[in-house]
């Protein structure tokens, strides 16, 4: 062991990670970390003691409430444009699109970051870019998880049907020679974080096309969200 490293807090964090799977008996847990019954039960009333963990109806110990503000705190300081921009890079050179991300603020969307294709669109996004909320394959997406329906041009079964299928397509929405696909990314609680979308010249958007994007962004959405606390 590191010499750096507390032996007693070494063993409690062997025995929460090992909890992570589900409650363990003091038996199994000692098995487990190779450490006397008399040890694992002391700081499993330590760990009790702060709600950290809590013994069960089958008295077994498992995780208990006192860990979700730590994990909470983790969870709410992540940063999505941190978290997303390597991936937008990776996606931009295989797929030969223009990547952006969006996140909500009032009534807009504001790009806060993008990679950029060598495909020069009119009226081609910029990172700090102000967008109504609602329009474009973006706003479809803040409209369908977001929108008071009386503020969108969207109805309410285009609304679910863009929640069942996770994603937009759009063609000569906003731009008249481009095409976009978009995709929600949430965060912990599952709530709708930003908005990840590819754009390029609408000749791109083949139906041939479509279903290569649309397999490579609905992974990239489903990896960052669960890199940003959401349980999918």
């Amino acid at each position: 062991m590191d010499v750096n490293m507390v032996q007693s807090i070494e063993r409690g964090i062997e025995i929460l990670k090992l909890l992570e799977a589900g409650p363990l008996g003091v038996t199994e847990l000692a098995n487990a970390t190779a450490l006397p019954k008399t040890t694992v039960h002391r700081l499993l009333k330590t760990f009790e003691a702060h709600h950290w963990v809590e013994f069960n109806r089958n008295k077994k110990y498992q995780l208990s409430w006192g860990v979700l503000p730590m994990a909470k705190s983790f969870l709410t300081s992540l940063d999505v444009r941190a978290i997303a921009q390597p991936y937008m890079v990776a996606i931009r050179d295989q797929l030969q699109q223009s990547v952006n991300l969006f996140l909500a603020q009032g009534d807009y969307r504001i790009c806060i970051e993008r990679v950029a294709a060598d495909k020069p669109l009119r009226n081609d996004i910029k990172i700090g870019t102000v967008y109504p909320i609602f329009k474009g394959a973006a706003g479809k997406i803040f409209g369908a998880y977001l929108g008071d329906f009386k503020d969108t041009d969207m109805s309410a079964s285009e609304s679910a049907q863009i929640r069942h299928d996770g994603y937009v397509v759009t063609r000569g929405n906003r731009v008249p020679d481009a095409a976009s696909m978009a995709v929600p990314i949430f965060s912990f609680g599952n709530k709708l974080e930003a908005v990840m979308t590819i754009s390029g010249p609408i000749g791109d958007y083949t139906e041939e096309r479509v279903k290569e994007y649309l397999s490579v962004m609905m992974v990239l959405g489903q990896t960052i969200s669960k890199q940003m606390g959401a349980t999918l």
